[in-house]
C-alpha cells in the first residue's frame, strides 16, 4: 500500500473494523457486542471486505457506494427493530454500528484528494 493516501488507508481500516464486527457479532457468539442475525452478519462481512478492497485500490465511487449502503441498512434496521419481518435480526447496536461505518466511509469517500503541492 505504499502509493495509497491516508484516506485510502482509512477506508481499509473501516473495512477491517467491519470484518472484526462480523466476528464479534457472529450469531450466537459469546461476546456479541453488536447483535446481528444471519443476514446482518452477511452485510458487515461482505461490506467490510468490499470496503477494504475499495480502499486498497483507491476506488472512491465504491467507498461512497458502500457508505450509502451502510446508512440505508442502518435506517432500514431502525425501522424494523422488534418486528417479525426484520431480515437483519439486529437492534440498536446494529443501527449505531452500521451508521458509524456508513458515515465514516462517506466522509472518507467525499473528502477531496490533494496532491503533493496542495491542489485538489
Amino acid at each position: 500500500m505504499s502509493g495509497r493516501t491516508d484516506l485510502d488507508r482509512a477506508a481499509v481500516a473501516l473495512g477491517v473494523v467491519s470484518v472484526i464486527g462480523a466476528l464479534v457479532g457472529r450469531p450466537g457468539g459469546t461476546f456479541a457486542f453488536v447483535h446481528l442475525g444471519h443476514h446482518g452478519y452477511l452485510v458487515v462481512l461482505v461490506g467490510g471486505i468490499l470496503a477494504g478492497v475499495a480502499g486498497w485500490f483507491g476506488l472512491r465511487p465504491l467507498v461512497i457506494g458502500l457508505g450509502v449502503a451502510y446508512v440505508v441498512a442502518a435506517v432500514v434496521q431502525a425501522l424494523l427493530i422488534g418486528r417479525r419481518s426484520d431480515p437483519f435480526g439486529g437492534d440498536g447496536s446494529t443501527v449505531s454500528f452500521w451508521l458509524s461505518l456508513g458515515v465514516g466511509l462517506l466522509a472518507v469517500g467525499l473528502t477531496p484528494r490533494t496532491t503533493a503541492n496542495g491542489r485538489t
